[in-house]
């Protein structure tokens, strides 16, 4: 199967396709004018790409070299991107650095406040089976973090497998089943 075949396109077809940004968490800082002459405070992600070789990708370099206080530069696959003040550097999913203007980043990204439940999410996300629990009310518990109620029998009565949340094959583990535990 191509990548275009996987993502829903279908030969022949030549329609416009839509898609959504999976949700995921990333590092990032802004850079400010305070900030580039005083780097206490950077990530250690930062201070990585600083002590990298100029122009090697996932460096973080003075654009214009020799001169302290000016502006920063990325380089990337894609080469040399201008990092202007105020800009976010972000440190995507697979460790890459690429600068973000403020407004597209305030438009994206969110500040992720409960990070404990992110990080369970991202180990639920891992697994392959979503397990449902029957609780002491006869409703069942997900592992994904949903609840779910039926008038009669268990999920695998009512012809149910997959998660109807997030779409892994689902388990179902009865009361009674916890209880011989």
């Amino acid at each position: 199967m191509t990548n275009e075949q996987q993502l829903g396109y279908c030969s022949g077809e030549h329609k416009m396709t839509q898609f959504r940004k999976k949700p995921v968490v990333v590092e990032a800082f802004q850079m400010t004018r305070e900030r580039r002459h005083s780097n206490d405070d950077w990530p250690e992600w930062m201070h990585e790409a600083w002590n990298k070789k100029r122009e090697a990708p996932g460096s973080l370099f003075p654009t214009e070299k020799g001169k302290a206080g000016g502006t920063l530069s990325i380089a990337t696959l894609e080469g040399q991107h201008l990092v202007s003040w105020d800009d976010w550097i972000i440190r995507g999913i697979a460790g890459e650095l690429y600068p973000c203007k403020p407004e597209i980043f305030a438009a994206t990204y969110e500040k992720v406040e409960d990070i404990e439940s992110w990080e369970k999410l991202k180990l639920i996300k891992s697994v392959h089976i979503c397990d449902w629990r029957e609780n002491d009310d006869g409703n069942w518990e997900t592992e994904c973090g949903q609840m779910f109620a039926f008038e009669t029998g268990t999920p695998t009565d009512n012809k149910m497998k997959f998660c109807y949340c997030c779409g892994k094959p689902l388990r179902s583990i009865p009361q009674h089943a916890k209880d011989a535990k």
